[in-house]
């Protein structure tokens, strides 16, 4: 798991679907995600039945990717790709101190 240097940026411009896909397709092989402390706790918990494989296998191959939904409180764009499993994830793109670009791993449902 990618460790960011802080502070973070968040990106603010809105990124089609396309762009969503590249980036990750680029990102991910790097290893440059992180997670947020609320995907850490779904993880650890039995009840939520989410691995990290189920996460790789939504990330790497979404059904779909819901329109982008801007966040007030993080001043940034959040993507929901849903996973084949009827799984979710939210993830969003941002920028350490270090300017490398990121994928962190908002939520889960």
């Amino acid at each position: 798991m990618f460790k960011p240097n802080h502070p973070t940026n968040p990106v603010s411009l809105q990124l089609t679907n396309e762009e969503v896909i590249l980036l990750i397709a680029e990102l991910l092989p790097q290893h440059y995600i992180s997670y947020s402390s609320h995907v850490i706790q779904r993880l650890t918990q039995p009840d939520r039945n989410f691995s990290e494989q189920k996460l790789l296998s939504i990330i790497k191959r979404p059904k779909s990717i819901a329109s982008p939904r801007w966040n007030d409180k993080y001043k940034n764009w959040t993507y929901t790709l849903e996973g084949y499993n009827r799984r979710h994830l939210v993830i969003a793109f941002l920028v350490d101190a270090n300017n490398k670009l990121y994928i962190e791993y908002v939520t889960v449902f």
